[in-house]
């Protein structure tokens, strides 16, 4: 009886053992996943902060090359603006030029024609 009530006691020993022993080990896995998945969530976050902050340089290079091509097509524009004002105030100055020329030309040719014309009454005058 004695030996039965010993056995029995050691039996039960056994498989609190075995129960303290399954929980302890239930409880290790629990906590190894809970650490992987912080470990995975961490890791996630940490790639879509990074992918972010690709995307967002990405875009500021974007940007960047985008104001400086319209500042240079800014520029282009305004030497094109500039060229062809230079352009027209030279036409103004040439077409200024030859009128005066043509306005001499025809002032001289006129004096020449009076010149001829007193030579000959001059010379009329003489005959007479």
């Amino acid at each position: 009886e004695a030996a039965a009530a010993a056995e029995r006691k050691r039996q039960q020993e056994l498989e609190t053992q075995q129960r303290l022993q399954r929980q302890q080990q239930q409880r290790e896995e629990q906590e190894r996943k809970a650490r992987v998945e912080r470990e995975a969530a961490a890791k996630a976050k940490e790639e879509e902060e990074q992918r972010a902050k690709e995307a967002a340089d990405a875009e500021a290079v974007r940007a960047e090359q985008q104001r400086q091509q319209q500042q240079q097509q800014d520029q282009a524009e305004q030497a094109r603006r500039e060229q062809e004002e230079k352009d027209r105030q030279l036409q103004k100055e040439r077409e200024q030029r030859a009128k005066e020329e043509a306005q001499a030309q025809a002032k001289t040719e006129e004096e020449e024609k009076r010149r001829q014309q007193q030579q000959q009454q001059q010379q009329q005058q003489q005959q007479q």
